[in-house]
């Protein structure tokens, strides 16, 4: 059995030649060197269980990294100089559902949390590190947004759950302005990316992008020949719309905006001949560049233009080095017992058991 295995990220952040990840499969946070292309344990979040896609998203501020819970029960701050968890929010119980954060969006050293369904939209302060309940939301809206997108002049643009509202919400006196409203059919676009003054909406049951100006709300719609996927999330680099694939395929989307032509470029490794199955992240990074991460264990470098290459690394770990870490961590043999029981998860990278009772017995 190999001791090496792909890790999963399901958020995290890019600074400098460092990757700061929240793994899909496993309880902790992970280091990335793109230098010596290694993989470091460093520490598990206290009091989360295991969960695929414990966070939503991560952030950097100041030496510091917020993560974002999607199925974890906290809002974590990891502390890069100490390597330590320093800041715990609890913000809601997963097995009562009374929180969940179905997308969040940065401003500055604010991050604006969207719930599925409860009352506030929520206001990380990452500078004081503080959290408040911000715009309430009304009974007929609960659970009815899919993600949020730019934060300006205490204005947020956010997409409904099925895809075909997008409203401006102001988060300080709740008052709502109806940007776009479809009734062809559900989900035709689930995520929007912002543009100087403008908003793009990413197709995804539609043959189309979507523009708003945020200036005067104008809108337009360029149909895209040929699309035949489905695409969530994306970014802006030059004139070039650059539309991730969702789950299942194996392509980027290029969209020019100035003459509106498309073509694709296929995410595989291994002299093009192994397809990445997609499960993607977007990765706060604090150059230029625009990074993906996947729920199988690569990082993809998005190019600048479709002439670029498509840098693409794998995420790997010597899993014995690894449960070596963990089980210095854990001074409780109950919690370990429960980290290692509850990490036998992935049929696709089981966990050897007897390599665990050596560790334990050690």
């Amino acid at each position: 059995m190999s001791e090496i295995m792909n890790l999963g990220i399901c958020a995290g952040v890019k600074i400098k030649d460092k990757l700061y990840f929240s793994a899909s499969e496993f309880n902790g946070i992970f280091e990335h060197d793109f230098v010596t292309e290694k993989t470091d344990f460093i520490c598990p979040f206290d009091g989360e269980d295991i969960h695929v896609k414990t966070h939503l998203k991560a952030f950097a501020y100041n030496n510091q990294i917020w993560f974002i819970p999607y199925q974890g029960e906290y809002i974590s701050c990891y502390d890069i100089k100490s390597r330590k968890i320093i800041m715990q929010h609890k913000v809601w119980n997963y097995s009562e559902g009374k929180y969940a954060f179905i997308d969040s969006v940065r401003n500055e050293e604010f991050v604006i949390l969207v719930p599925r369904d409860t009352d506030f939209f929520l206001e990380l302060d990452m500078k004081t590190q503080t959290i408040r309940n911000i715009c309430k939301i009304e009974e007929e809206n609960k659970g009815k947004f899919r993600s949020v997108v730019f934060k300006r002049d205490n204005t947020i643009e956010i997409i409904s759950t099925n895809g075909s509202v997008v409203k401006s919400i102001n988060t300080v006196t709740g008052e709502e302005k109806l940007l776009e409203a479809n009734q062809e059919g559900n989900d035709r676009f689930l995520t929007a990316i912002q543009d100087d003054i403008s908003l793009w909406l990413i197709p995804f049951n539609s043959k189309e992008v979507g523009y708003i100006d945020l200036r005067d709300y104008s809108k337009k719609f360029y149909t895209i020949e040929g699309i035949n996927m489905q695409y969530y999330g994306g970014v802006m680099l030059k004139n070039w719309l650059i539309m991730f694939p969702f789950s299942g395929s194996d392509e980027l989307l290029f969209w020019n905006k100035n003459n509106n032509t498309t073509c694709t470029k296929r995410i595989c490794s291994g002299n093009n001949e192994m397809p990445i199955p997609v499960g993607i992240s977007s990765i706060e990074s604090q150059d230029s560049e625009a990074w993906l991460g996947t729920e199988n264990g690569f990082l993809i470098k998005v190019p600048y233009c479709i002439d670029d290459e498509i840098k693409i690394t794998r995420v790997q770990i010597n899993k014995k080095k690894m449960h070596e870490k963990i089980f210095l961590q854990y001074n409780n043999s109950s919690l370990l017992k429960k980290y290692f029981s509850e990490n036998i998860v992935n049929e696709n990278n089981r966990i050897d058991l007897d390599m665990i009772i050596c560790i334990i017995k050690m």
